[in-house]
């Protein structure tokens, strides 16, 4: 109304520029990083959780909290798996807001619901499925395996020293790390993809595996450094947890950003 009024806000100004920074995000093919990336994601991780702990502390302090009241239900626990992804695509807002200048809240831990909740529901129905797929499948080769072990033996009874020492027991054991590390790698940026670019839940699963199997070497620098903070933050009294758990989430943030976007440069 009145362009020369110096206490109008600059809306306008605010918009353009954020349209400016979207545009420098484009999204990508699934970028190949190198190794030390993975420690970049967890200092990056550091910075966005140091712009505003106090609120990165409360969020997962309540998402803890009705993670836990959700478990202890009869029959609805499994109702977590559907509630993960939405509690994740909220943070991942947050990190997105904090990463770009604005302010991270309180209500950005539920902001999943609102803005793409139908879609992450359906990416965590689809990995409880999955999941479920999978345990049953284990199981089928494992009484498979133990039943045919016994079948072998002179008398037919099961004998778990000889099991747990055999060369199929280990070669079990084998698949059962990769195949749930493949897994991981499906689900790991699924949420971001989600609520950051809009894919659908199907589509999700696919490009994350897509990105991580391409980045396999920086996922285990991360992982193994990660791992290692976090046994540090349980001494004494897990507390350091609630540092290293925002930080984790963040890092994953930072992590989809990488891996899926011209932000950083290579």
């Amino acid at each position: 109304m009145y362009p020369d009024n110096p206490y109008q806000p600059p809306s306008t100004d605010i918009e353009v520029s954020k349209r400016q920074y979207d545009d420098v995000w484009d999204f990508t093919d699934p970028k190949r990083l190198s190794a030390g990336r993975g420690w970049f994601w967890i200092t990056e991780g550091f910075r966005l959780f140091a712009s505003s702990p106090g609120i990165w502390i409360v969020n997962m302090i309540i998402f803890f909290i009705i993670t836990m009241i959700v478990a202890f239900i009869p029959f609805i626990s499994i109702v977590n798996y559907i509630l993960q992804p939405i509690f994740l695509g909220g943070l991942m807002r947050g990190s997105q807001e904090l990463d770009t200048g604005g302010t991270y809240e309180v209500n950005h831990l539920f902001s999943g619901f609102n803005e793409k909740g139908s879609k992450l529901a359906t990416l965590g129905a689809l990995q409880l499925g999955i999941i479920f797929l999978y345990a049953i499948v284990v199981v089928i080769i494992a009484a498979i395996f133990i039943g045919t072990s016994a079948f072998l033996t002179q008398d037919g009874a099961w004998n778990p020293d000889e099991l747990f020492t055999s060369a199929a027991f280990i070669i079990g054991i084998v698949f059962v790390f990769i195949s749930m590390l493949l897994l991981g790698m499906a689900f790991w940026l699924a949420p971001q993809l989600v609520m950051l670019h809009d894919l659908e839940a199907v589509n999700s699963i696919k490009m994350s595996f897509i990105g991580s199997w391409r980045n396999i070497v920086p996922i285990i620098v991360f992982s193994i450094i990660m791992l290692l903070l976090m046994i540090v933050a349980m001494i004494p009294f897990g507390l350091g947890l609630l540092v290293m758990w925002p930080v984790f989430i963040a890092a994953t943030y930072v992590a989809w950003k990488d891996i899926f976007t011209n932000a950083y440069p290579l």
